[in-house]
């Protein structure tokens, strides 16, 4: 089942510590974590990357969108920024290790920011595919559970 990222809104039950966005084609989606990758709160390689929940396990409230600026939310706790490139067929899957939710986006380069925070003890993301793109990764909002070395670290394995 595919949806419009505009209505692009869900829960997911989220495991170890990770939500993942992938190329929806890939045999081995998730990425594995290194000391360093668990402190800089995300993993990237092509066509895959997880970032870091607050809290290990539990319901995470998703909403993705695509945009041409991007605006960082007022509750964000922890904002992450790293290439992200949409394959050609353009399908696209959010998920953890118990299951995802598929959708298609335009193909091409895109900046995707990943911006999470908790309310009434319920954690919360908003994933945002924007047009205006960068190569670098960026962790714009720090909160003090990460403790990023530089560089940031992208390449990382598949699990």
């Amino acid at each position: 089942m595919h949806h419009k990222p505009e209505d692009l809104n869900f829960s997911l039950y989220v495991s170890y510590s990770q939500v993942a966005v992938y190329d929806a084609s890939l045999e081995n989606p998730f990425n594995s974590w290194t000391p360093e990758l668990v402190h800089q709160g995300f993993t990237w390689r092509e066509g895959a990357t997880s970032f870091r929940t607050i809290n290990e396990d539990g319901t995470l409230h998703v909403a993705v969108r695509i945009v041409d600026q991007h605006h960082e939310a007022a509750e964000t706790v922890r904002g992450i920024r790293v290439p992200f490139t949409v394959p050609s067929n353009g399908e696209i899957e959010v998920g953890s290790i118990t299951g995802g939710k598929s959708f298609l986006i335009p193909a091409g380069d895109y900046s995707l920011f990943f911006e999470t925070w908790t309310e009434n003890d319920e954690m919360w993301c908003m994933l945002t595919f924007c047009t205006s793109f960068s190569a670098a990764p960026e962790i714009f909002k720090c909160d003090d559970v990460l403790t990023p070395a530089k560089p940031l670290q992208m390449g990382a394995q598949p699990a």
